[in-house]
């Protein structure tokens, strides 16, 4: 061969070797583009799951606390109704004892 068909067979492996270059260049670029989006959907994911975690956990955690209040309520209730009983039942007993000395003075 001659210098020039050298040369000639020289550029046309350099090319063919070009695009091959260029066509890997293509593939590695959509691996990466793939993967990324895949990554992306992961990370979101990901993300919802330890959003509905933190929503459920502090949910709960409301519910608890106003469990907690009623309970606190509902005692606090039974408590002021049992000492108005308590005040109903003297009162009553004052009020007949008033009464019953009222009605001796009366008719005694």
């Amino acid at each position: 061969m001659s210098a020039l068909s050298n040369i000639v067979e020289d550029v046309r492996e350099a090319e063919e070797r070009n695009t091959e270059i260029t066509e890997e260049a293509r593939q590695k670029r959509k691996e990466i583009i793939e993967e990324a989006k895949e990554e992306k959907e992961k990370i979101i994911e990901e993300a919802e799951n330890e959003a509905k975690q933190r929503k459920e956990s502090e949910l709960k955690e409301f519910r608890q606390e106003m469990d907690q209040k009623r309970d606190e309520i509902l005692d606090k209730g039974r408590e002021d109704a049992k000492e108005i009983r308590e005040k109903a039942e003297d009162n009553r007993k004052e009020a007949l004892d008033f009464l019953e000395n009222k009605l001796e003075e009366t008719y005694l």
